[in-house]
């Protein structure tokens, strides 16, 4: 390789890399913010229904395509389908669960009808911004035995934003109970990446 060629192939991957990691961080990957439709959920019938958490997206969380971070495998940039449909499928498929098929339910992190939920799906909770309702709700929801599954912490800093959203609006005789409970949801997580498995989507 010639001498000069080397530099500049080392510098236009620092700029790409240093460009990608502005998009998600900061930036907005090719498009503004988008208003996502939301489906009409199947009506309750105790049935087993995908439940996805929505939530406000704060900053840098509308990197791809304008989609509101909640929003990831839920309203698709690229015309796909949606991450729900196949994941009730192999349900249905493998287990006795008889999942609803016809539907899935987005649901507000401060809606009461989140307790309806056993089971809710958060995207990109890095870029979570919750207020005092949403944290209360939230709260009440995992101390009557709701089970909440993460995808994903990208590092650090998904996971110190999360909790600084998590922590800046609760009461203060509940952060020791808090703090227990995410270093639990830590040591998961850190078991779960520990060899940085990828896979992309369902």
């Amino acid at each position: 390789m010639r001498r000069w060629l080397r530099p500049v192939l080392t510098a236009a991957l620092f700029v790409a890399l240093a460009a990608s990691a502005s998009a998600q961080r900061g930036g907005r990957f090719w498009s503004s913010p988008i208003e996502v439709p939301i489906d009409k959920a199947p009506a309750y019938d105790g049935r087993f229904v995908f439940a996805r958490l929505k939530y406000k997206t704060g900053p840098g969380g509308y990197y791809f395509r304008g989609l509101p971070a909640w929003a990831h495998g839920y309203h698709s940039a690229l015309q796909g389908h949606r991450s729900e449909a196949s994941l009730t499928k192999i349900l249905n498929s493998v287990t006795n669960m008889n999942p609803h098929l016809d539907g899935t339910r987005v649901v507000d992190v401060s809606d009461p009808e989140l307790f309806m939920y056993p089971i809710v799906y958060v995207t990109e909770a890095g870029y979570m911004s919750l207020d005092d309702k949403d944290v209360a709700n939230l709260r009440d929801y995992l101390r009557k035995g709701g089970f909440m599954i993460f995808d994903d912490f990208r590092g650090d800093y998904d996971w110190q934003n999360f909790t600084a959203s998590l922590h800046d609006q609760a009461a203060a005789d509940d952060r020791e109970l808090q703090q227990r409970r995410l270093r639990v949801l830590g040591v998961l997580g850190h078991r779960l990446h520990a060899d940085r498995p990828v896979q992309r989507g369902l």
